[in-house]
């Protein structure tokens, strides 16, 4: 998630580097795992993706280049 507003921003502070779905409100990182599934999850429902498998695929090329995620 791109963080353009406060908003966006675990715990809605500008001082935490992740977003929401990444961190909890004291900007601590969830799980690679927990997060990826809570995106696929969110990709399947919003675009009607049936294929989860292609859409976990898709998400790990996409934490691959968030900082929080590329190691």
């Amino acid at each position: 998630m791109e963080l353009v507003s406060e908003d966006d921003h675990a715990g809605n502070s500008v001082d935490i580097p992740f977003c929401g779905e990444c961190a909890d409100h004291n900007g601590n990182l969830f799980s690679r795992r927990a997060v990826r599934e809570k995106i696929v999850d969110r990709i399947m429902d919003e675009r009607e993706v049936n294929d989860r498998r292609r859409a976990r695929k898709y998400v790990e090329r996409k934490l691959e280049s968030m900082p929080a995620w590329n190691s």
